[in-house]
């Protein structure tokens, strides 16, 4: 795929990354006509978006002019973790409760409901999962659209699509195009990937720690080996134990990802207090996901994108900048650079399921999207120059130290070598004259 950034990308990401193979959205009509009917019969028309994650679910209820009427928040709804029975339970509770909150009859059916999810790409999956909501609430919405948690992200910051970058519990990189067309990048899952999320920061910085209790090298290039003492102690109060081997039941028995992945949050109060080793890790999973990006970059044909950063991680970008951009600078390399703008939505993701969910029905839904994004960093040619100077700086400043302290220890080798040259003629004199001396005693 050639584009504005095929020519920039060094290596050629393309021929890699994953093309969704069907719509990145899925739509069910409620199979009841009388009450699709209904919906566009009552006096006020609700819509309704849906959120749900590894950790937490928020659903989210909307009059037609973008007004927030309420939100209402779960537990985990990804299917792959507690199963469809559990995930559709989780969904239901919601809605209920939201409609008794704003005096909304049960049997009164909400206009639309997007749901975007982790772990929810395939359209098997959206089918399952929406069948079944209409199987045991047949009043649950007129019509339901499902999709990916990313999917419901972009659209909560752009109606054109766009990229965004998921790092919270998990972790995943999406490209949607205006065509509708989706590419992904990781996402696969804390067995195979989420890298840069909280749960491979955490499960990284476990993994390390124990290699350095061992007595191991903790990496094995020459990078030195980290102090974990601060870490391995927050390790402690946070689990609760008092040696390694207790944290086998946490790991393997009483295993929970977004539990462990909570650790997350003390290694970045160790990076913001100056603990390199908690420094190093975060700056690590930087790089991790601004791989993620670099490789998604090249099927987007704009001179400028919005890459939305989406989830807990992204908290810390202080601490994931330098890894991050340091991907950017070694990936893009030309000296025309489009504009890469880095936002954050101050929205739920949810508010983005619901417009999709209400386009596909043609029901108009108000999207401020200038209060909806909030733009915190902007990559372009000023700004990579800058950094470039900035590097370029730190090298020369290296390499000045680094000949002053050749300068000090040649001067230093020099001293020494005149003080022994001095102490050998000495010597050479010294011996000399005890043996004249010797020599005159004898006569």
């Amino acid at each position: 795929t050639q584009s504005t950034w095929g020519g920039l990308i060094r290596a050629d990401p393309t021929r890699y990354t994953t093309k969704m193979a069907q719509r990145p959205f899925t739509s069910v009509a409620n199979p009841d006509a009388s009450v699709r009917q209904a919906a566009f019969k009552t006096s006020r028309r609700v819509l309704g978006g849906l959120e749900g994650g590894g950790t937490n679910t928020v659903l989210v209820l909307l009059s037609p002019d973008g007004v927030v009427l309420t939100k209402k928040y779960g537990g985990s709804s990804n299917q792959w973790l507690i199963g469809l029975d559990q995930t559709v339970s989780t969904i239901l509770e919601l809605v209920r409760e939201a409609k008794a909150e704003i005096k909304m009859a049960q049997d009164e059916p909400l206009v639309s409901l997007g749901l975007c999810m982790s772990g929810l790409e395939q359209e098997e999956q959206q089918l399952a999962l929406m069948n079944q909501l209409y199987q045991f609430d047949p009043f649950v919405a007129s019509s339901i659209t499902a999709m990916v948690d990313s999917v419901g992200s972009i659209y909560a910051g752009s109606a054109s699509g766009g990229m965004v970058l998921i790092a919270g519990t998990g972790s995943i990189g999406m490209l949607l195009t205006p065509e509708d067309e989706l590419y992904r990048c990781g996402g696969w899952g804390h067995m195979i990937g989420d890298e840069g999320s909280g749960y491979y920061i955490s499960s990284r910085a476990i993994n390390l720690v124990f290699r350095v209790l061992d007595g191991m090298k903790a990496y094995l290039d020459d990078t030195p080996q980290p102090n974990v003492d601060y870490l391995w102690g927050q390790m402690k109060r946070y689990f609760n134990i008092r040696a390694q081997d207790e944290l086998l039941d946490v790991m393997y028995r009483r295993f929970e990802k977004s539990y462990i992945a909570g650790l997350c949050s003390s290694i970045a109060e160790g990076a913001n207090a100056g603990d390199q080793f908690c420094i190093d890790l975060f700056q690590n999973a930087g790089q991790q996901l601004g791989h993620h990006a670099a490789t998604l970059l090249p099927h987007y044909e704009s001179s400028r994108i919005q890459i939305l950063c989406v989830g807990s991680v992204f908290k810390s970008f202080n601490l994931l900048k330098e890894g991050f951009l340091s991907v950017l600078d070694k990936e893009i390399g030309r000296e025309w650079l489009p504009e890469i703008v880095l936002s954050s939505v101050v929205v739920e993701s949810a508010i983005g399921a619901a417009y999709l969910a209400a386009r596909q029905i043609n029901q108009p839904l108000h999207m401020a999207y200038s209060k909806m994004v909030e733009t915190f960093y902007v990559y372009n040619n000023e700004e990579k120059r800058k950094r470039s100077a900035k590097e370029n700086e730190s090298s020369s400043s290296k390499l000045s130290r680094s000949s002053s302290m050749v300068t000090g220890r040649d001067s230093l080798f020099l001293a020494l070598g005149t003080l022994a040259a001095a102490a050998m003629v000495f010597g050479a004199k010294f011996a000399v004259s005890w043996v004249q001396n010797r020599q005159t005693g004898m006569k």
